[in-house]
Order: structure tokens, then C-alpha cells, then sequence
């Protein structure tokens, strides 16, 4: 790892010039300057551009902002990456928010283990004046700290093996609060954009980067998740969104299982939670109500219904209502 990180902030944008200043805001008060900020605006149709020029100027800090035609988060975010020069990359939403002192403490963690180049900062999450979650790393499974990771003074050393494996069912990991280097950043091909349009689109590279490289989970709330009507973490517990998630997950889970050169141990775990995820959001998809979806759905899959007799009544009571 480098000795002295040049800290990129990566940001992607849309229609999101109610948000944007207090985010940008939030670099802005950090007690470490970051080297650059770059936000690429994702074919916004408000003044998301201004705002974003406007605010970065006024805080004197080194950006570009730059606007492409709507292609997603994912996209957006690789483009503002091939536009950054930094060798840490830090990734933040447009609509959530670091605390003063967070590239700061990804910089102590750096400092104290040069080998690393992944870190993973815990978050809170709100929504309005309302704290739904203070913690994402307390909410994790009994064990799941002392099976993945060995104690440091931030956090926790990931382990890589049980990390890859543990992280399948509990994902801690939220992009606002994902460091990488750019040297991994590169090694696992940057962020793959062919799953941009599906929720869960950014764990690729999360669980990528957890396979692949030293991770670093550091033990400090110091990032807010902002939930709200126009985004889609707050549209997760919504059974029909739900279900995306989860197809969204299998899709991801999927081409890893592919991809990498996975140990017998992994692949048993990847392929027992594909099914986990498959199966919950085929139920998930028939009681959100849209059940040509549903239908369309079983029958890509026809193998849950050997597994569960219920997909099957499901669908008859679908096909032939009472």
C-alpha cells in the first residue's frame, strides 16, 4: 500500500440538486483533504451540475464535474473513476454524507496497516430526522466479527477465505463507505457495468475486491445512509423491490460463481445462497401482487418448485383463481 494516499472521491449524480451541497458539503468539512473530488452527472434533468460546480468551487477544493447520458449508477461511477488521478478511490453517494473526521481515519487505518487495500466504514442509517439504524456492523450475526476478522485498532483484518464466504449472507459493506486502491481497483477490472440496472448492482465489485484483496473493516459510524422516496435503498423493504434486490444478488452471485477460480468451500456456499436468494424473491415477487412477473419468474427457474411444494400452489392459485 501506498505511504502517502492521494484520496479520489467518486461520486455519481441524479437529479439530486436538493441533496448534492450538503454531501459535497460534508467533503468540504473533512479534517483530511482528499486530492480530488470527481462527481459525474448521470444525465440529470435539474440543476444537479450547478449545484455540484457551484458548491466545489466555493469549498476551494480540486474537482471535475462532468454530465453523460443517463446510464446508471454503476456506469457513472466507473466513468468518474477513468476521470480521477488519486490512488486511493473513495466512493460516496450523492445523497449520503461522511462525518468531519472519516478520510482522516481511513487514513490512520492505512497507516497502520500499509498491506491493505480495501476498507469498509460502518454506517448509520436515517430517514428524515428519524435514525432507523445506528449501526450496520453491530446488526451483523453472533460470531460474524470474530469468524471474518482479526481485532486492530480501527476494526478488524479480514480474514479472506471466511470473509468471502461469511459476507454471501451478511453484506456490511455500503458504497458510501468503500475505500479501494487503485492498483485493485485495476487488478479485478474495475466496476463492471453490464449488471447497472439491477438492485444489489454495486456488490460486484465489493464482494470482487473482498475476494481479492486486504480488507480493512473499520469500527467507526462514520458515514450517513440517507433514505428517501427517490432512491432505491429505501424502496428495499417493498416486497416487489425486495425481490429485485434478491434476483439482483442471485445475478451477481452467478457470474462470480463463473468467473473465479473458487475453492470447493466457496462454491457450495455460493451456490446454496443463489438458491437462498432465488427462492426468497420468487415468494417475495408473488405476495408483491405482480404475478405475471411471478409467473415469468418460476418459469426461468422451474427447479424451486422440486424444493418447494408451495411455489407450486402459488402458481396454480395464479393461473387458476378462485
Amino acid at each position: 500500500m501506498m505511504t502517502s494516499p492521494l484520496f479520489s472521491v467518486i461520486i455519481p449524480a441524479f437529479n439530486r440538486e436538493i441533496m448534492l451541497e450538503n454531501c459535497l458539503q460534508s467533503i468540504g468539512q473533512q479534517t483530511y483533504r482528499p486530492h480530488e473530488v470527481v462527481v459525474c452527472d448521470d444525465g440529470s434533468t435539474d440543476n444537479s451540475t450547478a449545484v455540484a460546480t457551484g458548491t466545489l468551487n466555493s469549498l476551494g477544493l480540486k474537482h471535475e464535474v462532468f454530465s453523460v447520458k443517463n446510464g446508471g449508477p454503476s456506469r457513472a461511477r466507473r466513468l468518474a473513476v477513468e476521470r480521477s488521478s488519486g490512488n486511493f478511490l473513495l466512493f460516496l453517494d450523492s445523497d449520503d454524507l461522511w462525518d468531519p473526521d472519516y478520510i482522516e481515519t481511513v487514513a490512520g487505518a492505512l497507516h497502520e496497516s500499509p498491506s491493505i487495500n480495501v476498507t469498509v466504514m460502518d454506517f448509520r442509517e436515517v430517514c428524515g430526522n428519524a435514525t432507523l439504524r445506528n449501526s450496520k456492523f453491530k446488526s451483523a450475526p453472533d460470531n460474524f466479527w470474530p469468524t471474518v476478522g482479526t481485532p486492530v485498532k480501527y476494526g478488524y483484518l479480514g480474514n479472506r477465505k471466511r470473509l468471502f464466504i461469511e459476507t454471501l449472507g451478511f453484506q456490511p459493506c455500503f458504497p458510501s463507505g468503500l475505500g479501494i486502491s487503485r492498483g485493485l481497483y485495476d487488478q479485478i477490472g474495475g466496476i463492471d457495468i453490464s449488471s447497472q440496472r439491477l438492485l444489489s448492482e454495486d456488490s460486484h465489485l465489493t464482494r470482487k475486491a473482498f475476494l481479492h484483496g486486504k480488507v480493512y473493516f473499520i469500527d467507526r459510524t462514520l458515514v450517513t445512509i440517507q433514505l428517501h422516496k427517490n432512491n432505491r435503498s429505501a424502496e428495499s423493504n417493498e416486497q416487489y423491490n425486495y425481490a429485485r434486490k434478491l434476483f439482483g444478488k442471485a445475478y451477481v452471485l452467478r457470474r462470480m460463481a463463473k468467473e473465479e477460480n473458487l475453492d470447493n468451500e466457496q462454491s457450495q456456499n455460493i451456490t446454496r445462497e443463489i438458491f437462498k436468494a432465488e427462492h426468497a424473491a420468487l415468494h417475495a415477487l408473488y405476495w408483491s401482487g405482480n404475478r405475471a412477473s411471478f409467473m415469468k419468474a418460476l418459469h426461468e427457474r422451474p427447479y424451486h418448485i422440486l424444493r418447494d411444494p408451495k411455489l407450486l400452489l402459488k402458481a396454480a392459485s395464479t393461473l387458476f383463481p378462485f
